[in-house]
């Protein structure tokens, strides 16, 4: 694989194009990683909306039917749903882990399995989640366990 940058100081985008004799998945994954890069959530804090980058949000959490969007240091109010998010974030890092979270399994230090079926998610930001046991196999594919 060949990798050629060009800088141009009157490009106002950034613009990628790939040439390939074929898409093999290696390839599918890192045009879905690029595509992700671009990807922005409208996120409310304090009466103010902000357009938070995929890469900073831990994880999206259903709360009587309101979602939130945890981040690093903050929470995020969000106006979509969790199955509009499952849906716009199919090929991203993303993935559902129970009924109520959408996991960002970039953010994982490290799972460790419950008695129960289930396995404790412990994110970068030291914060745990559970990954109910009817999404484990969901998150074992996605996650490499």
């Amino acid at each position: 694989m060949k990798l050629f940058i060009e800088e141009c100081k009157d490009q106002e985008e950034v613009e990628i194009t790939i040439r390939c004799a074929s898409l093999d998945e290696r390839l599918q994954k890192l045009i879905e990683h690029i595509h992700s890069c671009s990807l922005t959530i409208k996120g409310i804090w304090d009466n103010e909306t902000r357009n938070i980058p995929l890469e900073e949000i831990y994880y999206f959490e259903s709360v009587d039917d309101v979602t939130y969007m945890y981040c690093a240091s903050r929470v995020y109010r969000c106006d979509k749903k969790l199955y509009e998010l499952e849906k716009l974030l199919c090929t991203t890092s993303f993935l559902r882990i129970s009924k109520s979270v959408i996991l960002n399994v970039d953010c994982l230090s490290y799972v460790k399995p419950l008695f129960d079926g289930k396995f404790e998610a412990v994110l970068n930001n030291g914060e745990i989640v559970v990954v109910n046991r009817h999404y484990v196999k969901q998150f074992k594919k996605k996650f490499n366990v």
